[in-house]
């Protein structure tokens, strides 16, 4: 099973609050993903941290060898879809 990590569940690993290297090992990092709009949020959030610098460190380590889904090639569909 494949696994799309949402930004509220990147930000409780970055947190410490939950544990990321027992839910990898678990699942396993290739079936771990998340998405261009993820890595925005969480750079967002890592400049917008009182320690912009060590929060974008923690970021770069947290998405290290995460696959990270593009997003642009389906703008069209989601259009479709919402209408």
């Amino acid at each position: 099973m494949q696994y799309l990590l949402d930004t509220n569940i990147c930000v409780f690993f970055l947190r410490g609050l939950l544990d990321y290297n027992i839910i990898i090992k678990d699942k396993g990092l290739d079936n771990c993903y998340i998405s261009e709009i993820t890595v925005f949020e969480l750079r967002f959030g890592a400049e917008n941290s009182k320690n912009s610098k060590k929060s974008h460190k923690a970021v770069d380590r947290f998405i290290q060898g995460l696959s990270i889904i593009p997003i642009y090639g389906c703008a069209k569909r989601y259009a479709e879809e919402k209408v």
